[in-house]
């Protein structure tokens, strides 16, 4: 997949970027969660530590949809680190945003927060991640560090905190003409 990233550096940017790509994904997302039924699910990890999370979906969750979920969840948590904090976050920004692009969802539609802190905390801290699937494809993906969102089909915006924001575009191919016999 082609993507064509623009980039415009800068504190003031980040942050009007992302207030903007936030508006833009909670529009596409607000009539769909409506829609949605909430639920609290507690996940044990195998290094006993615990996930809290509040998936809006149609069906309740399995035992097989969240692991799928929790391995999503620390994919991601792995991207945005690899965004955030590498040297080499031009150099691996159009693989990561490709890869989230490219993700399939069965044509799924559903929101998920994963919340801080551990259990018997208020649900309404503030989500450590929050992930918005609309018709199997990602629309939104919101950490303390970046907000991402489809602006629309083929147009998607990344805000990183205090260091600007990127224009991902997906370039369409080149249809190739037919040569005549």
């Amino acid at each position: 997949m082609e993507l064509r990233i623009s980039f415009k550096p800068g504190m003031k940017q980040s942050f009007t970027a992302a207030r903007y790509f936030n508006g833009t994904a909670e529009e596409a997302l607000q009539d769909s969660i409506a829609r949605l039924t909430p639920r609290q699910y507690l996940i044990s990890l195998p290094n006993d530590d615990k996930l809290r999370l509040r998936i809006w979906s149609k069906e309740e969750y399995d035992e097989e949809r969240t692991q799928h979920a929790v391995a999503w969840l620390q994919g991601l948590h792995e991207d945005v680190d690899a965004i955030v904090r590498s040297e080499r976050r031009d150099e691996r920004l159009g693989e990561i945003i490709s890869l989230w692009i490219a993700s399939e969802n069965e044509q799924e539609s559903f929101f998920i927060e994963e919340l801080k802190g551990p259990p018997g905390e208020q649900p309404e801290d503030d989500p450590r991640l929050t992930l918005g699937v609309l018709g199997g494809q990602l629309v939104l993906l919101s950490t303390e560090s970046i907000m991402f969102a489809r602006l629309q089909p083929g147009v998607f915006g990344l805000s990183l905190a205090r260091y600007g924001s990127y224009l991902i575009e997906q370039e369409r191919p080149v249809p190739r003409l037919m040569k005549r016999a």
